[in-house]
């Protein structure tokens, strides 16, 4: 294995690795944390994993625990419960209960099946041109104007707005899976440009790729936007609506969500937000026909969960002999004539496989159509 093998193996220990990350991903795999069972693995997160939850011995079908490695202040963690059932918005994942023990943090939270939209993008029949990308952008924009009115003080975001972080349900319905954060925390994407950067993939029916977000990256895809072969999939206001969430700076100005939601929506077309169209639905029915609406990680996305949550919960390994992982610190490398600026991690990977430390993931080729790339 290369890439995502768990990094604290050494090369003599790759077979141990791969043995270890497997068994993350066997029905029968249990690790208790907190007052919880887990069961396996079920996708790897920004900061650890989500994993099934194990109620009365049984697989629970609509909760399961994410396990994270905490940073900073607890208290956005641990009033996420109430802050998303106060925000009551159904484009939100759920968060029932919260918890920490030591640095590890864990949440129960909803269990959303359906497809990330990353999987989608190229499939026949789901193109997200004219008022179905309007009405991706205005049902994103609202469910993150209710959680940033339900956080008052404690200012949370999303922070990683991908397309890979946007699942759609068996209804039809886009869905924000992956429990918010601080505002603030360091390596976070201000949610306008993780917006505007998952419907500029949307319209552009557009892979992505795990190099990390950099301003390079984001004026390339405005430029996408406009070539001759895709300005016909989004008339030109809308267009231009995208490409200004594309280029804000990150400490710059940015417009609220509720704004934005008014805006997309005027593009809808008459379009009732929230109310299925039955077109996108039986789309939809055909293009995922055959493909089952859960999650199926590889060995690789274990391994990586292992080496972000082992020396906090070492059953995950089954071992306490483990090496701990290298430190995990941010840098921002000096300016270049030649190359963008990045942020990146020191000591987890050499540059050239270097995973993104904020989970914005950027394009460089059209999905294959039938392509089941990992959500």
């Amino acid at each position: 294995m290369t890439g995502d093998t768990p990094l604290w193996f050494g090369a003599t220990d790759a077979d141990r690795g791969h043995t270890a990350a497997a068994r993350l991903l066997r029905p029968e795999f249990r690790a208790a944390v907190g007052p919880h069972t887990l069961g396996p693995l079920l996708a790897r997160t920004l900061r650890g994993g989500l994993f099934a939850l194990v109620e009365d011995g049984e697989i629970a079908h609509r909760r399961a625990v994410e396990l994270s490695v905490g940073g900073g202040s607890n208290a956005p963690h641990m009033a996420l419960p109430a802050i998303l059932a106060r925000a009551a918005n159904s484009g939100l994942a759920q968060v029932y209960e919260a918890g920490e023990i030591e640095q590890l943090r864990w949440a129960v939270v909803e269990r959303v099946h359906g497809w990330p939209l990353r999987i989608l993008l190229g499939r026949r029949g789901l193109a997200f041109t004219g008022r179905r990308l309007a009405a991706l952008g205005a049902e994103l924009a609202d469910a993150l104007a209710a959680l940033d009115t339900a956080s008052g003080d404690l200012r949370l975001a999303h922070g990683r707005l991908t397309v890979g972080h946007i699942v759609v349900d068996v209804t039809g319905r886009a869905r924000l899976v992956g429990s918010p954060v601080a505002a603030n925390e360091l390596g976070m994407v201000p949610d306008a440009i993780g917006l505007g950067m998952t419907l500029a993939c949307a319209a552009l029916a557009v892979a992505p790729d795990p190099r990390g977000l950099t301003p390079a990256a984001l004026r390339t895809l405005s430029a996408a936007l406009d070539r001759p072969e895709n300005t016909a999939r989004v008339q030109p206001v809308l267009r231009r609506l995208v490409q200004s969430l594309l280029l804000l700076s990150p400490e710059g100005f940015r417009p609220s969500m509720s704004v934005l939601r008014g805006e997309f929506a005027r593009h809808m077309e008459g379009l009732p937000m929230g109310v299925p169209d039955p077109a996108w639905g039986r789309a939809l029915s055909d293009a995922v026909r055959g493909l089952p609406p859960i999650h199926r990680p590889s060995v690789a996305d274990a391994g990586a969960v292992i080496n972000t949550l082992a020396l906090h919960l070492p059953a995950l390994a089954g071992t306490r002999a483990l090496r701990p992982p290298p430190p995990m610190l941010l840098e921002v490398p000096p300016p270049d004539a030649t190359t963008a600026p990045k942020l990146r991690l020191i000591g987890a990977r050499p540059p050239e496989t270097e995973a993104p430390i904020h989970g914005a993931d950027l394009p460089v080729a059209r999905v294959e159509r039938g392509n089941r790339a990992r959500g």
